[in-house]
């Protein structure tokens, strides 16, 4: 398919959540509500087009000499995962609409709701490109930079140990990570292969 569909789906959220952090008040809940929307009315077309057999993928060489690849792909439990999110997203917003705002314990900057939506967002267009990553490079890039978001989510707007449990997990994935990595670089060697794609690889 020509159309960059799995592209676009992944950016439009994580463009728009970074564009969102900036516009205050309700505005930022409306338009953030209005991405997740169009990108849920954009991942249903995308999940059909898939499931009818439609080629979604998308490879363009990234860093030739290690033979990373920008490869995007479809398969059936990836778009599954793809489809809950988008539909998800809108849901957390709407139930999240009248959340307040939140100061950290220094008082030196309030979170408003602009800010959760802008990070549920860029949480959504991470987890898309993680659902459809297939170059295990790239997929452990977008999935590190999901950290980020994630930990302040869970920091600012968590229960009653939200920043205990933000470090924690923050450490406790950034741990496991770095074992992924070096399984992946393991791999990459024992088979000497030219490519980090999962399809090659396997």
């Amino acid at each position: 398919m020509s159309f960059p569909i799995l592209t676009i789906l992944a950016l439009l959220p994580l463009v728009g959540g970074a564009i969102v952090l900036g516009v205050k008040g309700r505005s930022g809940r409306a338009t953030g509500l209005v991405i997740s929307i169009v990108t849920a009315v954009l991942g249903v077309i995308a999940f059909i087009a898939a499931a009818n057999g439609t080629d979604v993928s998308e490879n363009y060489h990234w860093i030739k000499a290690i033979g990373a690849w920008y490869a995007l792909s479809s398969d059936g439990l990836g778009m599954t995962l793809v489809l809950m999110t988008v539909i998800l997203v809108p849901v957390v917003l709407l139930a999240e609409w009248n959340i307040g705002e939140k100061k950290p314990s220094d008082g030196t900057q309030t979170w408003g709701a602009n800010v959760f939506s802008g990070l549920a967002l860029m949480t959504e267009g991470l987890a898309i490109y993680c659902f459809t990553a297939v170059d295990v490079l790239f997929f452990y890039l977008i999935f590190e930079a999901s950290l980020v978001p994630m930990y302040f989510l869970i920091g600012v707007w968590g229960g009653e140990r939200r920043q205990y449990a933000s470090l924690k997990f923050f450490l406790y994935t950034m741990f496991g990570s770095a074992l992924m990595l070096v399984a992946f670089v393991a791999i990459f060697i024992r088979t000497d292969s030219v490519s980090f794609s999962i399809p090659y690889l396997t």
